[in-house]
């Protein structure tokens, strides 16, 4: 990958494009967001959303022109919470942040097998949370 530094942060792959940034204390750290999915904390995880943040979700139940969307970091703390109380793996694949913008992607696995995947797409303000835009499929 020209121009991007690679490497992993917490066990997963991580890459800033234009090589290294100084990251400010304030700002939420890519081993923030891995570990928070990982290990299913909800708090953790609403904890980088902006109070006034939009998350969209996209599926198979929810298409492009009747997604679920949650507005507010309270509502998405909600809906965090019953995601994480869920019986369910969470594997972070890959995590790219590139100044205002970054993308997750989380493998899940419920105890019976069933597959999840997810994929996030982030626009950042103050190294906050805005708009997330998340498109999940899973098995049938």
């Amino acid at each position: 990958m020209a121009g991007r530094t690679p490497g992993t942060v917490d066990g997963v792959p991580f890459h800033t494009r234009g090589g290294p940034r100084v990251q400010h204390h304030h700002r939420p750290q890519p081993r923030r967001p891995a570990r928070a999915i990982r290990e299913r904390d909800a708090a953790a995880q609403a904890a980088l959303f902006a109070d006034d943040a939009v998350l969209t979700t996209i599926d198979a139940e929810h298409g492009p022109s009747n997604p679920v969307v949650v507005r507010g970091r309270d509502a998405i703390a909600e809906s965090l919470a019953d995601v994480c109380a869920r019986d369910m793996t969470h594997e972070v694949t890959f995590f790219v942040h590139d100044g205002d913008l970054a993308s997750v992607g989380v493998a899940c696995r419920y105890p019976d097998g069933v597959r999840v995947h997810c994929l996030g797409a982030m626009r950042l303000r103050d190294g906050r949370i805005v708009e997330q835009t998340t498109v999940q499929a899973w098995d049938s």
